[in-house]
């Protein structure tokens, strides 16, 4: 009970700085942070602040989004073990911050599948990309049918925003925060702002770029800018699809010069999505 008055009344105070942001023009919205009383504000990124009332934080950005607790952002680095869980359903790997999704990325690239283990994710995640020019792509986790990701993602409805794929799109090749997928992904939420330069003959999804597994409860909000790539399948969630989509949507705008698909670059649909 404690836990949610402190939500509504950090939340409260966080709205009313916002409104105060539209109408006050002589004010930043970081100045508006920073005047909530008993307030301390960080700076995290040009566009991104942590709140904390009384211990409890959000994290506040300058498109007006809110998240309870501290979305983790991303410098690079790359963790060196997971940090905690033994990858049974009933403790599974716990994928904390961006530098976990890293390491993820390297073991399942490396040759370890990860059949049959589970992972949750826990937090909120910010990969960094405002544009093309961003430093940081997103670390593909799976290649292709040799080094597949063949294990038990949940989201658990956390955010992932801030994804670029702009890296390594050569012929034939599957790219997404799941580059290749026969295991089963579900409850993955994208959001913000995220950018997909193809290549030719690519497989690209923000999901995953190719699915022989199952896609199920996974949605976008982010706007997504596209470029084109010639005879590539793109698509906002799943770039091509073998297997099952399910219960999947988009809601974000798809920006491109040419027509992608919101739910799957190519193969069927899926079930029950828009």
């Amino acid at each position: 009970a404690k836990d949610k008055y402190q939500e509504a009344d950090i939340l409260e105070k966080i709205n009313l700085a916002i409104m105060e942001n539209k109408t006050e023009g002589d004010k930043t919205l970081l100045n508006n942070l920073q005047e909530i009383k008993n307030a301390e504000v960080e700076i995290k990124n040009t566009d991104a602040f942590y709140v904390t009332i009384n211990e409890y934080s959000v994290t506040v950005y300058e498109d007006e989004s809110i998240y309870l607790g501290k979305v983790q952002f991303w410098n690079g680095s790359i963790s060196t073990e997971f940090f905690h869980g033994t990858g049974t359903e009933e403790d599974p790997y716990i994928i904390k911050n961006c530098e976990d999704t890293a390491y993820l990325a390297n073991e399942v690239n490396s040759g370890n599948n990860f059949e049959g283990k589970f992972f949750k994710l826990i937090s909120n995640l910010d990969f960094g990309a405002r544009n093309y020019g961003s430093k940081l792509n997103v670390p593909y986790i799976g290649m292709n049918s040799n080094t597949p990701f063949s294990g038990i993602f949940d989201g658990d409805n956390k955010h992932i925003r801030g994804i670029l794929i702009n890296q390594n799109l050569l012929s034939n090749t599957n790219k997404g925060l799941f580059g290749y997928n026969n295991g089963k992904l579900k409850n993955i939420v994208i959001s913000g702002e995220s950018y997909i330069a193809s290549g030719q003959f690519a497989n690209v999804g923000l999901i995953t770029g190719y699915n022989e597994g199952v896609v199920s409860n996974c949605k976008n909000f982010s706007n997504l800018t596209v470029t084109y790539g010639a005879y590539s399948q793109i698509g906002v969630l799943v770039g091509k699809n073998d297997n099952e989509i399910t219960n999947c949507y988009n809601i974000g705008i798809i920006k491109g010069s040419s027509h992608r698909n919101a739910i799957t670059g190519n193969g069927p649909a899926g079930i029950n999505c828009y």
